[in-house]
């Protein structure tokens, strides 16, 4: 059974209040069902000095860990230094919390290290495990973890990435201009932008953890501090960029697959159909259908394999949406 992140919480609070919190719970999930808002509330919870909507993992009794890198993984570092910071002694009252986001993106070596710290955790710590493919980890490490799934509100509602993307094709579809060359190198053009304006909302949300903790630590450091954390925001804002493109790269191939539920008859209220996509299933070939998507599919491919943004892009567009696509 799934849950909305506020059951999911009291659930959480009731087994707290009769102290029978577990040790290591695995919070899954699809985008927009309030796994990141559930992990601060029970930090919250455990741990009475955590200030919540502040920068998860700021402070000293919440320790944080995700991909960190350009291809997206967690690796065995990482987990020896999360498992050291736990075991350190810590001065506040509260339980102390090591949060695992996208932990299904660690690396063998680091899974079978995070194995080995379940076995034998740290002191009181609470381990909170943070998952959209859940399949993707060890099954000895979901054996370990007690499930915590929860599901968005509403059921159907899209992510951000359609929200932003299914316009931008629904406008170019049903502009009454051909799709050409021209127009489709265009149309990467606004999608690009669309990609720059998510790296500089996560460039300003690192910017503000930054001037946050400066305001904390500085009256109690060195100083030496500052430079560290400076590469480590530089480098998490490139991997979260990474993992958001991925996203909007998959609205690309949902919304072409929207045109293909179209001309099967297999609409559902779940997945409302835009009228350029319901003009389109009526205007070209399955076949074609499909062979837009396996452009946008190799989209994907080369954008994981840090091929050159912007001309994996313009070239993608070029075959998924230069021609023979414009609605009547």
């Amino acid at each position: 059974m799934a849950f909305l992140h506020p059951q999911a919480f009291e659930y959480l609070r009731k087994a707290h209040e009769r102290g029978r919190l577990g040790h290591a719970y695995l919070i899954t999930g699809p985008d927009g069902s309030g796994k990141a808002a559930l992990c601060e509330a029970i930090c919250g919870l455990v741990n009475p000095g955590f200030r919540r909507g502040g920068a998860l993992g700021a402070g000293g009794d919440v320790v944080v860990i995700e991909p960190e890198s350009k291809t997206r993984r967690i690796v065995i570092e990482q987990i020896r230094q999360l498992e050291s910071t736990l075991r350190l002694t810590g001065g506040g009252d509260g339980r102390k919390v090591g949060v695992i986001r996208d932990a299904d993106r660690m690396q063998p070596q680091a899974a079978n290290a995070f194995l080995k710290t379940l076995e034998e955790p740290p002191g009181s710590v609470l381990f909170l495990l943070l998952s959209r493919e859940p399949q993707q980890l060890l099954e000895t490490i979901i054996s370990r973890c007690i499930p915590v799934p929860l599901h968005r509100a509403g059921g159907g509602a899209g992510d951000e990435a359609q929200e932003a993307v299914f316009p931008l094709l629904e406008g170019y579809f049903s502009s009454g201009e051909p799709a050409d060359a021209g127009s489709a190198y265009g149309l990467a053009r606004r999608f690009l932008e669309l990609l720059a304006a998510v790296r500089a909302r996560i460039q300003e949300e690192h910017a503000a953890e930054l001037e946050a903790e400066k305001d904390r630590y500085a009256r109690t450091t060195d100083g030496g501090w500052l430079e560290e954390r400076e590469e480590r925001l530089q480098a998490l804002t490139e991997s979260r960029y990474v993992e958001r493109r991925g996203r909007f790269a998959a609205a690309l191939t949902a919304w072409w697959a929207g045109v293909l539920r179209a001309q099967t008859g297999a609409e559902t209220a779940g997945a409302r159909l835009e009228a350029a996509q319901r003009a389109l299933a009526q205007a070209l070939p399955s076949r074609e259908v499909l062979a837009r998507i396996e452009r946008l599919d190799e989209l994907r491919e080369h954008l994981d394999r840090n091929v050159q943004e912007t001309l994996a892009i313009e070239a993608a567009f070029l075959r998924a949406f230069g021609g023979g696509g414009s609605a009547p």
